[in-house]
Formats: C-alpha cells, structure tokens, sequence
C-alpha cells in the first residue's frame, strides 16, 4: 500500500509540473497551518503554527487535481499515569506527572478538488490521500512512523487580482496506524484524526 501511495503522489506532481504548459491554470500556493486536536486529545495536545506548500491543476470545468506538502506540529503534556500503563519505566516516581513532548506528522498528499457554483467567494470541496512520517520526540526518546490517510477538505478562494488570491481550508485528517508506536501509543493513538486549518497566498502561473 506504501509503495502504491507513493507512486500516486508521484504520478499527481509530476503530471502537474509537466502539464503546466497546457493548463487552464495552473497554481503555486504556501501557506501556514495548525492542526486542531479532537475528542480527548483536546486535553493535553496543544496546536502550533506549522507549514506546507499546494500546487494545483485545473482538469476540466470545476475540476482539479491538487498535490502538496504540509508539516503539522503539536507540543503534548502527556499525563504520566498513560505512560506508566504502557511500560514501567515511565512508573518511576522521580518523573513529573506531565511529560512534555514534541509531535511532528509531515504528510505528502495528493488529491482532487471541485469547486462550487460561485460569484465573488470561490467555495470548494475535495478528497486527499497522504502518506504521512509522524515523529514523536521526548526525555532524550525519538521515535518515528510513517502511515497513510486520507481527508475530505472544505475550503473557499478569494480572488485579489487576475493572478492572486488567497486561500483556507479545513479538513477532517485520518491517519491510519499499523502498529503502535513504542512508549507513547496510550497518548499519539489520539492524535490520529485531527482537524487542520489552512490559509495561504494562490499565485496563478497559467491562468
């Protein structure tokens, strides 16, 4: 599945680069996120300001086909009572009842978009596939993963001008686990669905 998903993300960014020249339009995109934590991890995960870059293809009408980097982070105080029903070295009494910890998912996705009837306000929906390294780090421990997900997206475009505009989504991110993660699966398993945000600048190469 890993192979495979690599090879769709690959196909998605090389066929947009190349078809550039030939593109309705065909669009560059930074941006920032932040990805916000859902059910119980709400608790204890803290959202930061992270990043990533979209590039964009118009197929046809409504249609496009979208291919991406994002990098989501969240600093975690993880409750040591967690820990200690995972492994006893975390049932050391010396060890504060809070664990700070560092999470970082890096995710490569591809997928498709279609946009809404509109006036000024461009409203869009869409789905993406991702292959995504998550990495935990914490008390001298770094422990990383790398899964699969999958995400519907709503989002909206504003126009500014004939090639710029701005640009925000929010999706519903689920990672998909094989395995746990050694130590920190009572805390990380949490952070597989998760909500991000997105807002950028949309620089239309060819429109």
């Amino acid at each position: 599945m890993r192979a495979l998903l690599k090879f769709v993300l690959a196909f998605g960014l090389s066929f947009i680069v190349t078809s550039a020249s030939v593109a309705q339009s065909f669009f560059v995109a930074p941006q920032v996120n932040v990805g916000l934590s859902v059910a119980t991890a709400r608790d204890y995960a803290n959202p930061e300001v992270g990043y990533g870059l979209q590039l964009g293809y118009r197929l046809i009408n409504r249609w496009m086909v979208v291919a991406g980097y994002d990098h989501y982070r969240f600093s975690v105080d993880a409750p040591i009572s967690r820990l200690a029903n995972v492994s006893p070295i975390f049932a050391n009494p010396g060890f504060p009842e809070i664990l700070p910890l560092d999470m970082n998912n890096q995710a490569w996705n591809t997928g498709v978009r279609y946009t809404l009837p509109y006036s000024r306000l461009i409203p869009f929906i869409g789905l993406s596939a991702s292959t995504n390294l998550l990495e935990v780090e914490g008390f001298g421990l770094s422990i990383s993963r790398r899964y699969w997900g999958v995400a519907p997206i709503i989002g909206a475009e504003l126009p500014i001008t004939s090639r710029w505009s701005l640009q925000a989504d929010a999706r519903l991110q689920t990672i998909f686990v094989r395995g746990n993660i050694p130590f920190f699966q009572e805390v990380v398993k949490e952070h597989f669905v998760f909500i991000p945000v997105q807002a950028g600048v949309v620089f239309y190469v060819v429109k």
